[in-house]
């Protein structure tokens, strides 16, 4: 939260809030500050703990590495953490949002 109060840190959440209104991306990834100020620390554990799961991950690789090497580093590494909900749950799909056009 502390990392977030700075000028340039509030002018980036305000543009990516107006440039992208449909978009997830314009939520901080922690919440927005007003939001984190009214959680205390089971209310904060308690969502890290739901949300933040292999099924909610993406890894991304970039360079010259092998797909066997890294899909088995991968495992061998994040495979040690337990998924959200039931072992075989499969994250759902995403709705896509669009942008409206003429935003700017």
């Amino acid at each position: 939260m502390a990392q977030r109060d700075g000028p340039s840190s509030l002018v980036d959440e305000e543009v990516n809030a107006t440039l992208r209104p449909n978009q997830p991306y314009r939520i901080p990834v922690n919440g927005w500050t007003q939001e984190m100020k009214k959680q205390n620390g089971t209310d904060r554990f308690t969502m890290c703990n739901e949300y933040r799961r292999p099924n909610n991950a993406v890894l991304v690789v970039a360079g010259d590495a092998e797909p066997e090497t890294v899909k088995a580093l991968a495992a061998k590494t994040y495979g040690k953490v337990a998924r959200a909900g039931s072992a075989t749950a499969q994250p759902t799909g995403r709705a896509r949002l669009v942008e409206p056009l003429g935003v700017l």
